[in-house]
């Protein structure tokens, strides 16, 4: 069904045109009665017009991304179907501009390093929430509403590092 529905709600914007890396245009995020007449812009825009398209059908559709490929200066959204089970099928939208088919966000040679999802509530656990804005971080980091979906993509591990502070100074 969702692929269907892309499909359908993909032709008016089958002629966008993506600006991305230094070439973005830096657009703020737009409402849908705007993003519905723009015929440029980044991936973020487009992806937010299909997302908004898709719910409106009653789809469960999120919005990721990832701010930096691990081997590339820039960044990717794209959307996500979210099944029951907790499992999301990723695809970029306009469907039929770059993959045919929902499964594929990326172009190749792209490594994820880190992927986020924007959420409609507040996640308790994030950054922004447990600490406050930090303004020398990046600003996605100070968004109360995202969560790490990196182990939707690919395999992740935690590690522990000692850390030995005896040889550390502090001057007052």
């Amino acid at each position: 069904a969702c692929y269907g529905v892309a499909k359908m709600l993909s032709e008016p914007k089958a002629d966008f045109k993506i600006f991305f890396g230094d070439k973005s245009l830096l657009l703020p995020a737009m409402p849908y009665s705007d993003l519905e007449n723009l015929r440029s812009g980044a991936c973020d825009d487009i992806t937010r017009y299909g997302l908004y398209s898709l719910r409106a059908y009653g789809l469960p559709v999120a919005r990721d991304f990832t701010p930096h490929w691990a081997n590339r200066s820039s960044g990717h959204t794209w959307s996500a179907l979210v099944l029951d089970s907790g499992k999301s099928v990723p695809f970029n939208f306009p469907i039929e501009k770059w993959y045919p088919y929902l499964g594929n966000y990326k172009w190749s040679g792209r490594l994820e390093s880190k992927v986020y999802r924007q959420t409609s509530t507040i996640n308790p656990g994030s950054h922004a929430q447990l600490r406050g804005p930090i303004p020398y971080l990046p600003e996605f980091f100070n968004n109360r509403r995202i969560i790490d979906v990196t182990e939707k993509y690919v395999d992740v591990a935690s590690i522990s590092i000692p850390f030995d502070s005896s040889n550390i100074s502090v001057a007052d």
